[in-house]
């Protein structure tokens, strides 16, 4: 049984299924709208992504910022809780089950 979601993830969860999907928002951004430490914000969505919770929209130029940085979104999840990856690669194993 997995662990309930954290207060931190929780909150930026809220934030990004806010967010416009073609847009996305940047780590900042939803950090500021859920009231996060950036630290913590920060580490909770490089985990999320590492865990397939969000997905890259596009880059973003930020003020202040050197480089670009990551706009993100929640990533597309079908209505039995499964991604659409998941569930066809499920199609194609049970396709090539024997009987």
């Amino acid at each position: 049984m997995a662990a309930p979601r954290g207060e931190i993830r929780e909150a930026l969860c809220k934030a990004y299924s806010s967010v416009p999907e073609e847009l996305g928002a940047t780590w900042r951004d939803v950090a500021a709208a859920s009231q996060v430490g950036f630290q913590a914000a920060k580490r909770a969505v490089e985990n999320m992504v590492k865990w397939g919770e969000l997905e890259v929209v596009r880059d973003v130029r930020v003020p202040g910022c050197r480089r670009p940085m990551k706009a993100y979104r929640l990533k597309q999840r079908s209505t039995n809780g499964f991604s659409a990856d998941s569930t066809a690669a499920i199609g194609d194993i049970m396709k090539r089950w024997r009987t």
